[in-house]
């Protein structure tokens, strides 16, 4: 589409609907007094009574001169009274344009970090959008199907902004594979996943599995420090009766000791303890003891230093936690807990982590127990899991980002299965890669990936 017929056929409805609703010599005199425009004749227009047209091509002219004007002028609409839904609208529209592949030369937010502010300003000025009247009457325009509210067109801007296209690879060449807490991206180009005894290797260049044997151990995590190209695993190591921390080379097939546990968290360990990771930092959370209990400890292993440390307890004993690392602060999330009928439920606290302060807080409740947590560009995404309080453990296929400042949690897409147990990573180009698990149906070998854009 060109730029003529972009204005003629999406932004000149939405510029109409404008000045009908208002007086059109308001409408450029406040354009003018807000400094959004910046056009020569500007002064002898507002000497001259304005028609509707008139307004309508002066506000096409500044819709073809920059990205920022139109961004401007939105947030100068969603903050006048009466028309907060034309801004929202614009809003919205900068925003798909950008999310749907709009790349015009003038198209309004062609530029990500506007679009980003723009999504920004849709998402925090929500609230205030759902207190307008109901009984505001909403004109039919392109960025809404139907006759919409503003808080419609925040709905759909979400969801074509957090718009994800999910991409299947190979399954993994096993009957079963459950790595909630064993998948990593490492670079150049390989997804490496731990299931029991072996490491996968996915090249996600030609789509082929690797398989490497790490002889008699018992793999229960898998994961990277630093920008290394070999992961790190941590595995029970049953001829010498260890947990330890070790470096595989992929290239070699080498094994490489980095530590061992430390002994008096290894005589409570039996299973289910999980991993996070930065470049000075190795935690290493909770665990299930043989007698079938979930502890509520974590030891903090100094990499520089090669000293360990066990730091507060959580505020809860659980096991197969979803461990993070968001700016320098551990991010303890979903696992299960023990009920005083012996039953094993899904958790919705995720907690954090003060190293200053050697102590905890509660950081968000998420609505899915049992998902996978991953931080990303300062949120949280939150994949799969169960709804154990909701829907009788339904397995759920839902992608959400929950932002930890707010404690709200937006649904960005939707994966081809319901998975539990599945483990999850993101690369350095924003793709997710979900793999294996479980759900209703049984064990999943599948793996699929999705590049998501999130502001």
């Amino acid at each position: 589409m060109d730029r003529v017929a972009y204005a003629r056929d999406i932004m000149r409805p939405l510029w109409l609907e404008l000045v009908q609703r208002l007086d059109a010599k308001v409408v450029v005199h406040e354009l003018y007094t807000k400094e959004v425009l910046a056009l020569k004749n500007l002064q002898d227009i507002l000497s001259k009574p304005t028609s509707q047209d008139q307004a309508v091509e002066l506000l096409m002219c500044m819709n073809t001169r920059s990205a920022d004007d139109c961004y401007k002028f939105a947030l100068l609409l969603s903050d006048t009274e009466g028309i907060h839904d034309v801004g929202c609208r614009l809003l919205t529209r900068c925003v798909e344009v950008q999310t749907t592949g709009g790349n015009l030369p003038s198209s309004p937010c062609s530029n990500l970090a506007t679009n980003q502010k723009c999504m920004q300003q849709l998402l925090s000025r929500q609230e205030s959008f759902e207190r307008q009247p109901s009984s505001h009457a909403y004109l039919e325009s392109p960025y809404c199907e139907i006759s919409a509210s503003p808080v419609d067109c925040l709905v759909r801007a979400r969801k074509s902004y957090y718009s994800c296209s999910w991409k299947s690879w190979l399954d993994i060449p096993q009957e079963a594979c459950w790595p909630w807490n064993c998948v990593v991206r490492i670079p150049p180009n390989k997804l490496v996943v731990g299931d029991g005894t072996d490491l996968l290797t996915l090249n996600l260049d030609t789509n082929k599995w690797k398989r490497y044997n790490l002889g008699d151990v018992n793999i229960h995590s898998v994961f990277s420090c630093g920008l290394g190209i070999n992961p790190y695993v941590l595995l029970h190591d049953k001829l010498k009766s260890t947990f330890a921390v070790e470096k595989y080379n992929l290239a070699t097939s080498d094994r490489q000791h980095v530590t061992n546990l430390p002994s008096a968290y290894q005589a409570q360990l039996a299973q289910y303890m999980s991993v996070a990771a930065d470049d000075e930092h190795l935690f290493v959370v909770s665990g299930r003891t043989g007698t079938y209990e979930a502890l509520d400890c974590v030891w903090l292993y100094d990499i520089g230093v090669d000293v360990w440390h066990r730091v507060a307890n959580m505020s809860i004993n659980r096991c197969a936690c979803s461990p993070f690392v968001l700016d320098r602060v551990l991010y303890v999330g979903g696992g299960i807990v023990k009920t005083q009928k012996d039953d094993w439920i899904g958790c919705e606290l995720v907690e954090a982590f003060s190293k200053a302060e050697n102590r905890w807080r509660t950081a968000v409740m998420t609505k899915n127990t049992r998902s996978r947590l991953m931080p990303h560009n300062g949120k949280v995404l939150s994949v799969g899991g169960t709804r154990d309080k909701e829907a009788g453990n339904l397995i759920t296929s839902e992608l959400e980002l929950i932002n930890l400042q707010t404690n709200d949690s937006s649904l960005i897409s939707n994966m081809s299965y319901g998975r539990r147990g599945h483990g999850i990573c993101v690369d350095d180009e924003n793709c997710l890669f979900v793999v294996g698990g479980y759900n209703s149906e049984g064990f999943l070998t599948s793996v699929e990936s999705c590049q998501i854009n999130i502001c």
